[in-house]
């Protein structure tokens, strides 16, 4: 049995890399989605008993900063090439909100996401605080669902399209 390696360039190869990477943060995006939609975890902390919203808030936050995940900066590899997000406008705008909301509250803790007002009575003293609820509506989950089997299957169709541009066997080994 002989192995062939093949040498299809060092830029390619990172770029394979990132879309590989790519498509597993897809996959658990998606997967979370498919979670939330199953068990209708769209609600209000409000809404449900028990710890069904922190069920819901660590789905949500982990399908947000999976699907964010390949189009943040990631050193060593190039950045997630643009012409693989075929979306409509919805589905851009969809994209966008993410974004912002994993940069601003689900991976990080920006202030322009919280409210805090002190309150003071003669029969107590407290802050009325405000932030977002950690929730994703079932139209915004169906697209976002839609969105990662679209993009998923453009990362595939680009990791085989890497294939074309081998230049020459780099080794046979004997196994």
């Amino acid at each position: 049995m002989h192995d062939v390696k093949v040498d299809i360039g060092a830029d390619n190869l990172k770029l394979y890399g990132k879309l590989y990477a790519s498509a597993a943060d897809i996959g658990i995006a998606l997967y979370c989605v498919e979670m939330i939609l199953k068990k209708k975890w769209h609600g209000f902390p409000w809404s449900r008993r028990g710890s069904i919203y922190n069920q819901q808030t660590v789905y949500t936050t982990s399908l947000v900063v999976s699907y964010c995940r390949p189009f943040t900066k990631s050193y060593g590899w190039p950045s997630f090439p643009e012409e693989l997000l075929q979306y409509d406008d919805e589905e851009n705008e969809l994209h966008s909100e993410l974004l912002t909301m994993r940069n601003q509250f689900y991976a990080h803790s920006d202030s322009c996401k919280f409210e805090f007002q002190p309150i003071s009575t003669p029969a107590i003293d407290t802050v009325i605080t405000t932030e977002p609820f950690r929730r994703i509506s079932i139209k915004d989950a169906k697209r976002l669902q839609q969105m990662c089997f679209k993009v998923r299957s453009r990362i595939s169709w680009r990791m085989q399209t890497l294939f074309a541009h081998k230049t020459r066997p780099l080794k046979t080994a004997s196994k």
